[in-house]
């Protein structure tokens, strides 16, 4: 299993196709409010904030300039953690025909998508359950950054972004660890 945050981390005993159902150790306490996103909803790590309007619009076009024409996500919101730099950015992909049919079709094709853009750094993928809904996990780690990317079939699919540099990652595991663990179909 790709996933490292998980020494509390469970694989249910079944399958659904390419999917494993995992369960996430959640601490309520790690947890920021709900956010509502495309028939999800998910809770930011506590403390994480969300950025000002300059941060906002710096990462979207970050991620606008790595993203391919066909894949431009909407964005709903990005949280900061001040002390430690972690990220998590929130997208969804908007509605057309490769996001309103076969999530795995489409899913695969971000993923190899996704591992073309960024060969500098090898890209690992996961095929999950998480609050019921299939999801793909894809991570990267670098001598910086630890980051988790998940892409969920809610209404529409729904990014979510996990950044944390490697230093904090000890410190913030837990915290990322509860925020997925939060997440279930509204």
């Amino acid at each position: 299993m790709v996933l490292a945050l998980a020494v509390s981390c469970r694989g249910s005993g079944g399958s659904d196709g390419p999917f494993r159902e995992l369960e996430f150790a959640v601490d309520s306490s790690r947890l920021g409010d709900p956010i509502h996103v495309k028939g999800l909803v998910v809770h930011a790590p506590a403390g994480w904030d969300e950025a000002d309007s300059t941060l906002l619009v710096a990462v979207r076009q970050a991620v606008v300039g790595q993203a391919s024409e066909n894949r431009l996500p909407e964005f709903h919101t990005v949280r900061i953690q001040p002390e430690t730099g972690g990220v998590l950015v929130i997208t969804s992909f908007p509605k057309d025909p490769r996001t309103t049919g076969d999530f795995v079709t489409w899913a695969r094709s971000f993923v190899e998508e996704y591992r073309r853009a960024r060969s500098e750094v090898p890209v690992e993928e996961d095929w999950l359950k998480i609050g019921g809904m299939a999801a793909v996990q894809i991570y990267q780690a670098d001598s910086l950054r630890i980051q988790f990317k998940y892409l969920i079939a809610a209404d529409l699919p729904v990014g979510l972004d996990y950044s944390v540099p490697r230093a904090a990652w000890e410190k913030e595991v837990r915290s990322v660890e509860s925020s997925l663990g939060s997440i279930r179909k509204k």
